[in-house]
């Protein structure tokens, strides 16, 4: 016994105050100063210890700083990179906190799960139960103790590395990680999986046992498993990648039940899938396997997450997904290796059973996307990493590779790489087909898959000394790391002629049913040499250049602004009859420019000056607009009606911003209409006129206990999410977000939002929109849940005279003058992404509720977040009125012929319109053309917001109709953020 004592002291995991690392059982890379390296990783983990929670956002991603830090010491990477690691990832981190009045005990620590408030008061209660039992003993009581606490459906997150560097202050971390997690596994019947032993003697003596194994075996030598057969064939059931092919076929399962991982709630639901279990059910492994069988098994789960994660293929994008959540599957099977060992050999089967159903449970979850292992093992450019030292690639690419992940400042590369080298290293001589089986390409596989998946995700080429890393921050999106299997979005789609382009759009004229064809056909003339001039700016590309045939038809601009809005477009337009605000009666002209004494000057000197300088600038705008990127997001449901118009609308834009500057994501879900089959017609059209766009469709609609506002929270994070794609994998940064929603506008109209967005250099542009108010038999503005002035007070789902109810915006509102308000979405929105791109970043979201926010809209509390990171200059543009159908829409544009019986008006016969004394050219309902005031391009003096929003709120599941919460003046955060400080200069002076 007292043999057993030593032992047992001598192998016991490092004191509460001993942070400093013992060496790694999966691979290290030669290092320097090792000593001074541990005492530094010992430090540095000691202070995240006492200072951060394991979650670093609401959406509970977790602090990866231990995993970073000790992979990076454990590829050997020197005490700069270690520390310059921590510097950058702590900041970044939530504050421990803690419960103070609560003490979690061996009585009650049942009742405190999935909470993470009390992240705290679980390690302070782990310590106390390690210093009484051990590590092992308490993993094996309180992760595989009782079924009922479904510790196990929760996670095993972060006590693998205490196990790995024997570290008891990690395992207590990763105890109390598990218990605040939520049990979102619990379908899975992982729980069901723990029985009681057949009999003691599997247990009894086990801890002698393997701490005579010293623990942790060995990788080299105690993990090489011994392949007998050309085959694998498991004793019993199916193997992993058998029953792949079979949920590969299983037709209920092709439809991915959620895109993105915002809530652990849409991973639940992937686990309830009546057809998934039976199928995860056939991998099986005896209880009392012996260690033989329980090395082939381990060894066959991390081949089988490394082939999910290196070949499933997004068909959306046209290329290998490397999937964020599945290179998750890959590191976290390193620790396989290292719990098997420790624990009871009873637990062992359970523990492969668990992380298998887990890993196939994610893959399914993330779309289920094909396996093409044929196509990844034939490429042979994979085996050498090209450099320009070496253009050919060096002969071992893991010289390289290691090098680099050691130097890395993203963690998750790290990581992946540091276990990708074990598989090779334990795993390198595997023959090739030894998983062969009914999944196509599986007689392919071979030892080399290892080395292709860090090689394909060009870690070394995009990660040199000093170079750019992606990172993995969390949110909503899906990140992914670029691939070299595919070209650059940025390049995939070929530029057609404009001439081709004109012939789609006339494609789409005979395809649009409502306004769209016609609405810019009749415009006066004016209004639409005002347009040239006013959105000139705004092209993104030189037309003389661009397509020199078209010389013939004159400017450039000109000639496509011809195409956009039919009628005759003479450069020369006769002016007759209109007065601007200087009594100049020849021309409206507008110079875009930069204000400074010089241009002003000029301005002074005379009309020839002026003109020049209008040349020169213009010429210099349109050079500069070239850099200008948009991202349009648009959300689709039973929009089969007005795809047409939008997508026509989008064209003719996209036309002006260039298409090259352009992309558009869509996202549809839950349409019971032919949404989904038209927009695969003008996913094609769309491509064909050299726009990028990602289309993405789902079945997936709002369950009946799911909260509104989180449902729709979430599906507009999903027309978001190829922001951040772009931003990690490609380095493609949008300086503007276009927001849309199933509404009818005309070109002009979000010309006009993207102009005011850039003018203003607001955070958030909208219009205003209607629908039809039957009482009354005419438009309402609609969007009055969200519309807030900047007195903080709502906007009335009222006629044009009566939607504010402060009478200095309203005044403003009746004269189409741009407004600064304290919210509005109203169908359209154009976004500074900034917030987007910047850790915190905004997203939209639910409110928080246990911190007594108001449960408004999420794009309530959108525009909340934008004032709070500073970027509160949020504009309404009463001139652009939308609508979400025809009827609507053809009130309030009415053609001119129509002008006589609305509102008693009489028109001045055969003479254009003049903004200042013609009354209808202020009217609401019209015209479409009217011109443009002087007014309604001045920059807004903004305002502080007010220190209290009206609030609608949702109080749950259940109503659709409208807010069924009592109204409050909600407080506002007063932050110290002035909007009259431009945080991000995305904007141009205009001067008539």
């Amino acid at each position: 016994m007292a043999s057993n004592d030593k032992v047992l002291s001598e192998l016991s995991l490092s004191a509460r105050s001993n942070f400093t690392p013992n060496t790694s059982v999966l691979i290290n890379f030669p290092a320097g100063n090792r000593h001074q390296s541990a005492k530094l990783i010992g430090k540095l983990l000691t202070d995240n210890h006492a200072k951060h929670h394991c979650f670093f956002n609401e959406k509970r991603f977790h602090n990866h700083i231990v995993h970073h830090l000790l992979a990076l010491y454990s590829l050997g990477a020197d005490d700069k990179a270690i520390q310059d690691s921590y510097d950058r990832e702590a900041p970044t981190q939530k504050p421990i906190g803690g419960i103070n009045d609560t003490k979690v005990t061996i009585q009650n620590w049942t009742s405190f799960l999935g909470k993470a408030e009390y992240y705290k008061n679980y390690v302070d209660f782990f310590w106390e139960e390690i210093d009484n039992k051990g590590p092992i003993e308490c993993i094996e009581e309180y992760i595989f103790g009782n079924p009922q606490n479904q510790m196990l459906n929760r996670s095993f997150s972060g006590w693998g590395y205490g196990l790995e560097y024997k570290i008891n202050g990690i395992i207590v971390e990763g105890l109390a990680i598990t218990a605040v997690h939520g049990a979102n596994l619990s379908s899975l019947k992982l729980s069901e999986l723990i029985t009681k032993p057949k009999s003691s003697e599997a247990s009894n003596g086990h801890t002698e046992k393997r701490h005579q194994q010293n623990a942790i075996p060995s990788p080299s030598f105690d993990f090489r498993c011994q392949e007998d057969s050309k085959t694998f064939k498991p004793k019993s059931g199916l193997s992993a990648f058998q029953i792949i092919h079979e949920i590969s076929q299983e037709a209920e399962l092709v439809d991915p039940i959620f895109q993105t991982y915002d809530t652990r709630e849409q991973f639940s639901k992937v686990a309830e899938h009546p057809k998934l279990i039976p199928l995860l059910e056939k991998w099986e492994i005896e209880e009392d396997s012996d260690w033989a069988e329980i090395l082939e098994r381990t060894k066959e789960l991390i081949w089988m997450v490394a082939v999910i994660y290196t070949t499933s293929y997004d068909r959306e994008k046209g290329k290998f997904a490397l999937n964020f959540f599945l290179m998750h599957l890959v590191t976290s099977s390193q620790f396989l290796p290292v719990i098997l060992p420790n624990i009871d050999p009873r637990l062992r089967p359970i523990l492969l059973k668990a992380f298998f159903r887990t890993a196939i449970c994610i893959w399914v979850g993330q779309g289920r996307m094909e396996l093409r292992i044929t196509e990844c093992m034939k490429e042979p450019s994979f085996m050498k990493i090209p450099d320009s030292e070496n253009p050919k690639g060096s002969e071992n690419p893991w010289f390289q590779i290691l090098e680099c992940a050691a130097k890395h400042p993203d963690e998750h590369t790290t990581k992946i790489i540091r276990t990708l080298s074990f598989g090779s290293n334990t795993y390198g001589t595997s023959q090739v087909g030894y998983y062969g089986c009914e999944l196509k390409g599986s007689e392919l596989l071979d030892s080399t898959l290892f080395l292709r998946l860090c090689v394909c995700c060009e870690i070394v080429i995009v990660s040199g000394a000093g170079a750019k890393s992606s990172q993995w921050r969390g949110g909503a999106t899906v990140p992914t790391w670029t691939h070299s299997r595919t070209a650059s979005t940025k390049s995939s789609v070929p530029i057609p002629t404009l001439d081709q382009r004109f012939r789609v759009f006339n494609l789409l004229s005979t395809l649009t049913g409502h306004h769209t064809q016609q609405c810019t056909k009749a415009a006066q003339k004016p209004y639409k040499r005002q347009v040239y001039e006013r959105y000139e700016p705004l092209l993104g590309y030189d037309p003389s250049t661009s397509n020199r045939k078209n010389k013939k038809n004159g400017n450039g601009a000109i000639h496509l602004f011809k195409h956009l809005m039919p009628g005759n477009q003479d450069p020369d337009l006769d002016f007759t009859g209109i007065i601007d605000f200087k009594g100049h009666s020849p021309k409206l002209s507008m110079n875009t420019r930069r204000s400074t004494p010089e241009t002003e000057e000029n301005n002074n000197k005379g009309t020839s000056s002026s003109s020049d300088s209008s040349k020169r600038s213009s010429k210099a705008m349109r050079r500069k607009s070239t850099g200008h990127k948009y991202f349009f997001a648009i959300n689709l449901y039973n929009s089969f009606d007005v795809i047409p118009d939008l997508f026509s609308t989008m064209f003719k834009v996209s036309a002006i911003l260039g298409f090259q500057n352009v992309f558009v994501s869509v996202y549809e879900n839950g349409s019971s209409d032919q949404t989904k089959a038209l927009l695969r017609l003008f996913d094609g059209l769309s491509r064909s006129v050299g726009i990028r766009v990602v289309i993405r469709t789902s079945l997936r609609t709002r369950g009946a206990f799911h909260h509104r506002i989180e449902y729709l929270a979430e599906v507009r994070n999903a027309a978001l999410a190829p922001l951040q794609e772009l931003r990690d994998s490609e380095g493609e940064l949008f300086d503007t977000v276009i927001f849309m929603n199933d509404v009818l506008p005309c070109q002009d109209d979000l010309l006009e939002l993207i102009w005011q967005s850039r003018r203003q250099n607001a955070g958030i542009t909208c219009g205003a929109d209607y629908i039809f108010h039957e009482e009354i038999a005419q438009p309402v503005f609609y969007d009055n849940w969200v519309a807030r002035d900047i007195n903080g007070t709502a906007l009335e789902n009222a006629p044009f005279e009566s939607i504010f109810r402060d009478p200095t915006s309203q005044h403003k509102f009746e004269r189409h003058i741009p407004i600064q308000v304290q919210s509005c979405w109203n169908g359209i929105a154009i976004l500074d992404p900034a917030p987007l791109y910047a850790h915190p970043r905004v997203r939209f979201r639910m409110a928080k509720l246990s911190e007594g926010e108001c449960s408004a809209s999420e794009c309530s509390l959108i525009c909340n977040d934008y004032w709070n990171a500073g970027y509160g200059r949020i504009v309404m543009v009463p001139r652009v009125k939308l609508a979400y159908d025809n009827r609507v829409w053809q009130i309030i544009h009415p053609d001119r012929k129509n002008l006589t019986v609305i509102r008693g008006y009489t028109r001045l016969g055969g003479t254009p319109d003049d903004p200042t004394a013609d009354p209808q050219d202020r009217a609401w309902f019209g015209p479409h053309d009217r011109l443009f005031r002087f007014e309604e391009s001045q920059e807004i003096q903004m305002k502080l917001e007010p220190a209290y929003v009206w609030c609608w709120g949702w109080d749950g599941a259940g109503d659709l109709d409208g807010p069924d919460v009592d109204p409050i003046w909600e407080p506002t955060k007063n932050l110290t953020f002035d909007p009259r400080i431009i945080r991000h200069d995305r904007g141009f002076d205009f001067n008539f």
